[in-house]
């Protein structure tokens, strides 16, 4: 794009400071389909240009923009914001901490804040928590419990290879490979040698949509949200029930299974784990919809 074209669509989108180009920023992603966290992607983009931590952006939104800081959020704009922003950037910032991310990971959701909040709370009164997370992704999930709670050790298993390229740079970014350890393999499989060793936590935000479902997602998260990471089967609750089935045998006495669901889902997941005479009455947690969408569950 020519200079004096990008300073034409400075003129007409109007930006000049931080505000202005929040207001411009999330003009465009809000008719975006399927985006989430619009204020937070617009945000880091800000903060992407403009090198201001995102957490001091709102004090600064009167500041004016340079020329370069202006360019660089209008070469996104003027792309048709058609990925994400953290795909765009290849990170998103999750609690202050950077967190890369690619087209092989789901990106961090609305809900993500919360299951983090769920799980520390869970073990903040742990000595040395141990912890399993199935299905580690991005590691984002894995990654702020343990920075959450610096005595805490997780075991995060991957089977997507693609996916573990961007957990293992996670992990090595943060500086933490002594405390989230990461396995690649189906499920629980590469932790078979583990059994009995008796974790505090299992936790898991297994795929959830039903296959026939997938093709009426919004058009951008169906796009950008990687098949295997979403595609529940046909009930979309195949992962849940593998989990639910398989964590009994690393939990110990007292220890807590949680697991994330879509909305609809959470009361046939209590179901299947009150079927398996295995934990005390789970426990239902409103996500950010004011629906349940955490299940917490307590070995007996």
């Amino acid at each position: 794009m020519s200079t004096i074209f990008k300073i034409w669509i400075m003129k007409y989108l109007g930006i000049n400071s931080i505000e202005d180009s929040f207001f411009a920023i999330s003009s465009v992603l809000k008719f975006k389909e399927g985006f989430e966290l619009v204020e937070l992607q617009a945000n880091l983009l800000i903060s992407a240009a403009t090198g201001i931590s995102m957490n001091a952006i709102d004090r600064n939104k009167s500041k004016i923009l340079t020329l370069d800081e202006k360019h660089f959020i209008v070469d996104y704009i003027q792309s048709g914001a058609e990925i994400p922003v953290p795909l765009y950037l290849g990170f998103t910032e999750i609690l202050g901490h950077r967190i890369y991310v690619n087209k092989n990971v789901l990106l961090p959701g609305t809900e993500t804040l919360g299951l983090i909040g769920v799980i520390v709370k869970l073990i903040k009164d742990i000595k040395m928590p141990k912890l399993i997370e199935v299905g580690a992704g991005s590691g984002v999930v894995s990654i702020l419990t343990a920075l959450s709670n610096k005595s805490a050790t997780v075991f995060a298993t991957e089977i997507s290879t693609s996916a573990v390229e961007v957990a293992d740079c996670n992990i090595r970014h943060h500086k933490i490979s002594n405390r989230v350890k990461l396995f690649i393999g189906n499920w629980f499989e590469p932790l078979n040698h583990l059994k009995g060793k008796l974790f505090d936590l299992v936790v898991s935000n297994p795929p959830y949509v039903k296959s026939e479902e997938i093709i009426e997602l919004p058009k951008y998260f169906r796009k950008y949200a990687p098949s295997q990471a979403i595609n529940g089967g046909s009930d979309g609750l195949d992962g849940h029930k593998i989990v639910i089935s398989k964590a009994f045998r690393f939990l110990k006495s007292g220890g807590f299974l949680v697991l994330q669901t879509d909305i609809n889902q959470a009361e046939d997941v209590r179901e299947i784990i009150a079927q398996t005479n295995m934990y005390e009455s789970p426990k239902l947690i409103n996500g950010s919809s004011g629906v349940p969408q955490i299940i917490v569950a307590k070995k007996v």
